[in-house]
Order: structure tokens, then C-alpha cells, then sequence
């Protein structure tokens, strides 16, 4: 063979690599413009149809991907418009609340929607009231106690996100009818309501927090001191300390009063009752939080229509 042709035959060779190089390309290249369409399918669809996104793939797929027809059979099976509620949470809504007419009993009602729009209809709100005064018909009333309460009564009487209620009682049964006749005994009342809705207390005192709570914090503080690198002995009291830090912040007797944030709220409720001439007790409270404890998901829309496309490659 000449110089020449040995030549031409390399060429053709490399054309040959060449070609099945471009075409492996372009299959990959079209792989992902595949994968990208699909995406694209699959959030337009969901947007149109309201449908689960699983619903959607599922019907894409079976569909050969032909949108128009997925979205006939999305109707035809009765998913089409109906949301995913199954995802949904109702974080928002109205906390309602009741007192009985002597302020002998209290009740508190939590009723959660999906939107603060809902919270803000008449009819919604006529019905958080009447579940408070349905519920304060349940618990019998107790013996001498008087109940004062604070809401942010931002939309209506009665009704609000944040609701508190504290319980003042006399040691002595015979100090009831001059308990319940103390203007200053109710203005303490209101005070300390509202001291629990702003100051967010956990719990009323020390002996009420959790062994389980107060072991963990202790486990956290301890270490804390640790790291100062002081002696063991100089950590256990730093340790105490903190403690009762702690219980300053979180227990509702053992913080400083709102009103007056010189004394705090037990040495308040005493020196109140000491000045009307009766053994004054706070054995109760009681705060609620529209949606509190509710945790609110926001779904990645985009990692998981990936998740849904790469499982069907």
C-alpha cells in the first residue's frame, strides 16, 4: 500500500472515532435535555392540576409524557385540583378564650388553620368563641379559686394568637369572699397574665421542671463550665449557678415581675396578699400560643421533582 493510501485509510479511521465521539455526545446532550423536560413537565403539571407530585409522574410516565393526556387522566381519576393535603399544616388560627362570670373558671381553645386569612372571617371567629365557652362548661369550677387571664385581643373580644391564664388562690377557704372582692387581687391577676403571655414562662417553679429537663440542662451547663478549664470543684458551682439562672428564666414564680421588675412574681403574689390580709397562693398557669409547637415544612420543590426524575432514567 502507498504512503498515500495508508493516509487515507487513517483519516477515514479517525472520521470513524470522530463520528461515534459527536454521536455519544449528542445522545448525552439529549439525556439531559430529556431529564430537564421532564422537570418542566412535571412542575407545570402539578401547577395546573393541583395533584400529588407522585400522582403527576405517575401519569406522565404512563402517558409516554404527552402532558395534555396526563392531565385528561388526572381528572378522569379525580385527582386534578385536589391539593396535597396530606403536607399541609395548619400553623395559624386564633386561640379563644372564656371566663365564667364570678372568675371561678377559665377555658382555653386552640383552633389552628392553614392560613391567617381563615383566622380573620367572622365565621371562624364566632367559632373559636364558641368552642371556649362550650369547653369552660366542661371542668367543674374550682373551690375559691379566682382565674384572671390576658389575650392580645387583636381581631375580637376574646380572641387572639396569644392567650395566658394564672390561677389565685386563698390558703384559707374562709379568705374566698375576700379574695374574690380584692380590686388589687385582680389587678395582680391581670398583671401576671399578661407578665405570661410576654415573658413566655415553661414552667410555674423549681419543683416543676422535669427531672429529665433539669438533668439534661445540668449535663449542658456542666460543660460549659468544663471548658473554663477550672477545678472540678470550682465547676460544680459554676454549674449550680447557672442553674439557677435557669430557673430565673424559665419558671414563672422565679422571674422578675413585669410590672415591676425590682421584685419577683412569688415575692409580688406574697407582698399583694400580705396587704389584703389573706394567704395569697399562684398554684397555676396556663399559656397558649396560636401554632406553637407547630413545625412548618418547606418542601424543596426542586430536589424532589430531581429525586422523581432520576428515578425514572
Amino acid at each position: 500500500m502507498s504512503h498515500a493510501a495508508r493516509k487515507m485509510e487513517a483519516l477515514a479511521s479517525w472520521a470513524v472515532l470522530l463520528s461515534r465521539s459527536a454521536l455519544t455526545a449528542g445522545t448525552r446532550g439529549m439525556s439531559s435535555t430529556s431529564a430537564s423536560s421532564k422537570t418542566a413537565m412535571i412542575k407545570q403539571l402539578r401547577e395546573k392540576s393541583g395533584a400529588p407530585i407522585t400522582d403527576v409522574k405517575k401519569f406522565l410516565d404512563a402517558s409516554g409524557w404527552d402532558a395534555d393526556k396526563a392531565y385528561d387522566e388526572l381528572r378522569k381519576k379525580g385527582l386534578a385540583a385536589i391539593a396535597k393535603k396530606a403536607n399541609r399544616q395548619a400553623s395559624e388560627g386564633l386561640v379563644g378564650l372564656a371566663r365564667s362570670a364570678d372568675a371561678s373558671a377559665a377555658a382555653v381553645v386552640e383552633i389552628n388553620s392553614e392560613t391567617d386569612f381563615v383566622a380573620r372571617n367572622d365565621m371562624f371567629q364566632r367559632l373559636v368563641g364558641q368552642a371556649a365557652q362550650a369547653a369552660l362548661g366542661l371542668k367543674p369550677k374550682s373551690g375559691g379559686a379566682q382565674y384572671e387571664l390576658d389575650v392580645d385581643e387583636s381581631l375580637a373580644p376574646g380572641l387572639g394568637r396569644i392567650a395566658s391564664v394564672v390561677v389565685l388562690e386563698p390558703k384559707s377557704k374562709d379568705d374566698c369572699a375576700k379574695l374574690s372582692s380584692s380590686s388589687a387581687v385582680k389587678d395582680l391577676g391581670e398583671g401576671v397574665a399578661m407578665h405570661a403571655a410576654g415573658l413566655r414562662p415553661i414552667y410555674l417553679d423549681r419543683q416543676s421542671v422535669p427531672a429529665e429537663a433539669l438533668e439534661k440542662e445540668r449535663g449542658i451547663l456542666m460543660q460549659q463550665a468544663a471548658a473554663s478549664g477550672k477545678p472540678e470543684a470550682m465547676v460544680a458551682k459554676m454549674t449550680e449557678g447557672r442553674l439557677v439562672k435557669y430557673y430565673e428564666e424559665n419558671c414563672l414564680l422565679e422571674q422578675k415581675y413585669l410590672m415591676d421588675d425590682s421584685v419577683r412574681v412569688k415575692a409580688m403574689v406574697d407582698r399583694v396578699g400580705k396587704a389584703e390580709g389573706l394567704g395569697l397562693t399562684l398554684p397555676a398557669f396556663l399559656r397558649v400560643q396560636c401554632g406553637e409547637g407547630i413545625e412548618v415544612q418547606k418542601a424543596d420543590f426542586a430536589t424532589e421533582v430531581e429525586s422523581l426524575v432520576k428515578g425514572s432514567s
